[in-house]
């Protein structure tokens, strides 16, 4: 703390004389070896502070102090003190505690700022051109990096301080997998697409839907029993406990059945006809029909 005062303009040689304490009625801090009250010197010498109009106190925890000063004139005499002053040195501590995030997770930030009146004020640089001024924010990162973020805290007095700390956002694998339609009967190819960004994969976890599992990055095939639709969801999670998941359906396809029904018997006389047919609804991309027969004069007609 500096403490300042106009020199006497009539007393160019006149020295200064200054008390400071923690009460009004205290010395405690810098005593002036004379009365508060009259000026009167206990002692016949020069001011404390000598010539100077300022005086530096370094280290004064936070409190109120109170100060004066006085002239000492050429003869060592004290004049009346000035007009008692007082200060306010308010300690404003801030800090904060937070957490280190994966990718997509929210940070939060807790306030643990304090000073020797009250903490009012608040404002948060995330270090990403995002700003908060609340007690104790949360923030969604768009990259993973390491960021410096500064918490100003302000006091009731108006004080204020800073503190910085690295808050690290971790990154995350980003999952993804594609699978090839198959025949019932047929093995369903899985290709493990998933973006590492860099990070080693500790654990791999497929879940194929039909109660079949693997845990390698790249299980190859996968047979189904049945045909129908599957839910196949692919776990990755990398060395640094960051994880990311995705879940696709994929299909298993039945083949075509179909019947084929006869006008007639189909035993029947060289010369006779019959006529087959096939319930046909749409669905089929390619009809054939394959015939076998001991005779050379088989005829097989085909209507749409």
């Amino acid at each position: 703390v500096i403490f300042t005062w106009d020199k006497l303009a009539d007393c160019p040689g006149c020295t200064y004389n200054i008390w400071v304490g923690t009460h009004p009625d205290s010395v405690n801090i810098m005593s002036p070896m004379a009365d508060k009250v009259t000026g009167f010197r206990y002692v016949i010498q020069p001011g404390n502070a000598y010539l100077n109009n300022r005086w530096k106190i370094s280290g004064l925890p936070a409190d109120t102090y109170y100060w004066s000063v006085q002239a000492i004139d050429l003869a060592n005499t004290g004049g009346p003190w000035a007009e008692m002053d007082s200060i306010i040195l308010t300690n404003v501590n801030p800090e904060f505690t937070f957490d280190t995030v994966c990718l997509g997770d929210t940070t939060r930030f807790i306030d643990l700022s304090v000073a020797t009146d009250n903490v009012v004020g608040w404002k948060w640089n995330f270090d990403d051109g995002s700003t908060s001024t609340v007690q104790n924010p949360k923030h969604v990162y768009a990259i993973a990096d390491t960021f410096n973020v500064s918490l100003w805290a302000y006091s009731e007095s108006g004080d204020s301080s800073v503190q910085n700390h690295d808050v690290i956002v971790m990154a995350t694998p980003v999952t993804d997998f594609s699978a090839d339609i198959a025949c019932l009967g047929t093995l369903t190819n899985f290709i493990n697409n998933t973006n590492n960004n860099g990070l080693v994969i500790s654990d791999w976890d497929w879940d194929f839907g039909d109660g079949n599992y693997s845990t390698v990055e790249n299980p190859g095939t996968n047979g189904y029993l049945n045909s129908g639709e599957y839910i196949v969801k692919l776990i990755a999670i990398a060395d640094n406990s960051c994880s990311d998941s995705i879940q696709k359906t994929i299909t298993v396809a039945a083949y075509p059945s179909v019947a084929v029904t006869s006008s007639l018997p189909l035993e029947f006389c060289e010369g006779d006809s019959t006529i087959l047919s096939v319930d046909y609804d749409g669905d089929l991309d390619i009809f054939s029909v394959s015939t076998f027969s001991s005779y050379d004069r088989v005829k097989l007609y085909l209507n749409d």
